[in-house]
This record gives C-alpha cells, sequence and structure tokens, in this order.
C-alpha cells in the first residue's frame, strides 16, 4: 500500500514529499502575449487544500493533461513559502511543478469536503484575513444596474455591478462584480425570474476602505485568476439557485 504525506504537513525545510490530491479548480495567468502560467488549487482527502503553480515552460502540457475533478499524484516537486499578496487557499506554502516533477492520474478517493463558506459576523466583526479569497452564500438584494465605468469606451473590463447579500440572520453584506463577471451576474439573476435568489459566491474578495474595518465590500478579484482553463468550473461564482416558487 502506498503511503501519501497530508498535505497540511508539506513545508520547504523537508524534500520528497509524495501526495496524493484532486485537482478542485485550474487557471491561466498571462505573463505576456507569448507566456502564460498555469495556477491549480489541489485538495488532499481531509479537505485540506493548497495553491499550486506550474512553470510556464510546461504549462501548455500539462493543462491539456489536467482537469478539474481529476485526482492525481505528485512527487519531486517544490514546496515554497505563499507570499502572495492575494492567495486563493490559506496554506503557509504553495507547490511548484518543475522539469523532474512527476505527475500521475489515480483512482477517486473518498474525499472530506474542500470548501468552506465564511460566516458573515466574522467579515462585519473583522475577523478575516484579506489576503485570502473567501466563499460565501446568501440571499440577493437590491441589485443595481451594470454600469460602465469609463463611458467614452465600450470595454468589458469597465463593467460593474453592485448588489446585497444578506444571510438568515439578516446580516447584509454590500457586493460588487466587475468586467466579465458582473454580466455573467446580471444575466443569472434576472433569468430566475420572481422570488428569492440565493447567490453561492466562490473565492471572492473582502475589501476595505476609507481605512475602517466597517467599511467593506465582497467582490471579484481578477488578474486573470478567475478566468477558467479548459472546463467552465467557476464552482461557486454565477450559480445562482432560486429556493422558493
Amino acid at each position: 500500500m502506498k503511503f501519501f504525506h497530508d498535505l497540511e504537513l508539506i513545508n520547504p525545510s523537508i524534500i520528497g514529499w509524495y501526495v496524493r490530491l484532486r485537482v478542485v479548480r485550474s487557471f491561466v495567468v498571462h505573463l505576456n502575449a507569448l507566456s502564460k502560467i498555469v495556477g491549480l488549487v489541489l485538495a488532499d482527502e481531509h479537505g485540506v487544500t493548497v495553491d499550486a503553480m506550474i512553470e510556464k515552460e510546461f504549462a501548455d502540457y500539462d493543462n491539456e493533461f489536467i482537469d478539474a475533478g481529476d485526482w492525481i499524484t505528485i512527487m519531486r516537486f517544490g514546496v515554497y513559502p505563499n507570499s502572495n499578496p492575494v492567495r486563493v487557499t490559506c496554506h503557509k506554502f504553495k507547490i511548484c511543478f518543475f522539469k523532474d516533477t512527476v505527475v500521475r492520474k489515480t483512482t477517486v478517493v473518498v474525499a472530506n469536503p474542500h470548501y468552506t463558506l465564511t460566516y458573515f459576523s466574522s467579515i462585519i466583526d473583522d475577523e478575516i484575513d484579506t489576503s485570502v479569497l473567501i466563499n460565501l452564500v446568501g440571499a440577493i438584494h437590491d441589485v443595481g444596474e451594470v454600469e460602465n465605468t469609463r463611458r467614452t469606451q465600450n470595454i468589458v473590463n469597465d463593467l460593474r455591478i453592485c448588489f446585497k447579500l444578506k444571510n438568515k440572520d439578516n446580516c447584509v453584506l454590500e457586493c460588487l462584480a466587475s468586467g466579465k463577471q458582473a454580466l455573467d451576474f446580471s444575466q443569472n439573476y434576472h433569468s430566475r425570474g420572481s422570488g428569492v435568489i440565493v447567490a453561492v459566491l466562490g473565492w471572492w474578495k473582502l475589501d476595505h476602505y476609507f481605512d475602517c474595518p466597517k467599511n467593506m465590500q465582497i467582490c471579484t478579484y481578477s488578474f486573470n485568476i478567475m478566468k477558467i482553463a479548459k472546463r467552465n468550473t467557476w464552482f461557486f461564482m454565477a450559480y445562482y439557485i432560486n429556493i422558493y416558487s
């Protein structure tokens, strides 16, 4: 029987890690017109998640080989501190794929859920690490119109839409979707008709403004981190469910 290391144990001080992980999602980061890297969110059977990066030299091959939902084994990879200003997971370290990294597909494993929902109260009480993207669920209220922030130009990236999200305790959070996400949100919301519509938002960014913890907004996060490679597996973003008739 093969032995795999727990994902929560990996750190740069030891080499020879051997892990079995599920590919939660993949996304492409374009460095320039001709170069890109592939980012991954990986999870083990205990529900622990970690950021991973495939270097640009191997991005095309691994992006074709690895699909969201696959279980893979990985060995001969690098482990480095996750010092990114914005992180997809709360793991202190990240995995980097190199020339010698060995990746093999493996059988599906029964696993604990890899996602967690953030409590509204934790956000309101300023208990959230704003460098880590969050997941939320709540009822949609007070949806505005899609606006163009630069009326002299007709560019999708300049679009935005504001709305509010309310939980069962009637706590309310301000939300802002930008760019293509603004259009997707508006189309999904208005296609659901009347009644209470619930949004489940994944990997959104908590931002403070006016230097006050109480002034906060839940925003879509871009620099291509929301762009999904291959399958359109946005996970929570843009899945809106009408729970009442």
